[in-house]
């Protein structure tokens, strides 16, 4: 949930013609990665009624322990992962049709955070799986060359979309190229 509000609200933020200015998003940008590496981490104080005591450890240990920040522990787990199962592609089509409800697709492919956490032996299964290593369980480094070869260029061509706009006309490039890029 504070994953998707944050993309949310970023988007509309930064669909404000006032943070096109390149110093108004250099100011912007350096505060959120503040926020995101220094309050982010301590943020689940608030979100349960019953409090702990609060563990400060080194941004070193925060990053790389904490649940929050697991894409370099998935990234490394699905390395293994193919090197003891082998390239997958047919689970390719899982994530880019995601919306499709298993009682209609019983063989979809579970989502590969899932698939990832259970073969490092984890418990909590409630992780991700980035991009990079999604599409490395494809087909290796081609397949990842691939995927963001083609994810820039469709970045590239909604951002061009966006530019070539008159100013004033609001339209849904104005919110959908925010989101993208703070989705990314």
């Amino acid at each position: 949930p504070r994953f998707w509000a944050g993309t949310v609200l970023l988007a509309l933020l930064f669909s404000w013609s006032f943070f096109n200015r390149p110093r108004v998003f250099r100011i912007i940008a350096a505060a959120l990665t503040a926020v995101v590496l220094l309050v982010f981490p301590y943020s689940d104080y608030f979100r349960y009624s019953q409090r702990e005591a609060v563990d400060v450890v080194s941004l070193t240990e925060q990053l790389t322990s904490n649940m929050d920040y697991d894409s370099f522990q998935q990234m490394q787990t699905g390395v293994d992962y193919v090197e003891k199962s082998g390239f997958s592609p047919s689970e390719a089509l899982g994530p880019l049709v995601f919306m499709v409800p298993r009682s209609v697709w019983p063989e979809k492919p579970q989502a590969l955070g899932i698939t990832l956490a259970q073969h490092a032996g984890y418990e909590f299964w409630n992780l991700s799986a980035p991009l990079w290593i999604e599409s490395y369980t494809w087909a290796g480094f081609p397949a990842v060359v691939a995927v963001f070869l083609l994810l820039g260029a469709a970045g590239r061509r909604m951002d061009d979309i966006r530019e070539r706009l008159p100013e004033k006309q609001a339209t849904m490039a104005f919110l959908l190229v925010p989101a993208f890029a703070f989705y990314l």
